[in-house]
């Protein structure tokens, strides 16, 4: 293959950067910077409503980036499956935040093949300490995603404790 060429029109892509521009290579996404965030993979815009919504309680529209039978790790040994089953799974860890539990997203890998895509990605958590101050935690998460026949993507496999799980001695052998 033939490096990507660069139009005149945009600014050149940085080797790496994710972009969906004509002539340069799609399934690359390294870690975005101002310069690469307009043209940032969809997931990306995805992964940041499903946040909001999370942070914001709003568990109908997080549902909408679902698969009906996606499966979410709730915590490592605990895994549900299904929407209506997710959906109970984040209020409840809600409610165990007191429901001040903020997440955020900072790095992105991602990985696209046969219409699914895997997202490695830095998870940020914020929340109350317990002690009336907060707690932020990063985790480095792993997200698998569908391309469905009209072209929405949707999570099948919403992991945020990523390869962690192999250190709990939860795994599958």
């Amino acid at each position: 293959l033939s490096p990507p060429s660069t139009s005149p029109q945009r600014p050149a892509i940085k080797p790496g950067s994710y972009t969906n521009a004509p002539g340069c290579y799609v399934n690359t996404c390294l870690p975005l910077n101002e310069e690469t965030r307009m043209t940032a993979h969809p997931l990306r815009q995805i992964i940041e409503s499903c946040d909001h919504a999370i942070t914001t309680k709003n568990y109908d529209a997080l549902m909408e980036y679902y698969a009906e039978d996606a499966a979410l790790v709730v915590k490592p040994g605990m895994t549900v499956k299904g929407k209506e089953h997710i959906r109970s799974a984040f209020k409840a860890i809600s409610d165990y935040f007191q429901g001040q539990l903020i997440v955020e997203q900072g790095e992105m890998q991602l990985i696209e093949g046969g219409g699914n895509a895997l997202v490695i990605m830095e998870t940020v958590l914020r929340f109350p300490d317990g002690q009336g101050g907060t707690t932020e935690m990063s985790r480095r998460a792993t997200y698998v995603f569908r391309q469905e026949n009209d072209g929405r993507w949707l999570c099948t496999i919403d992991n945020s404790y990523g390869t962690s799980l192999l250190d709990t001695g939860n795994a599958s052998r």
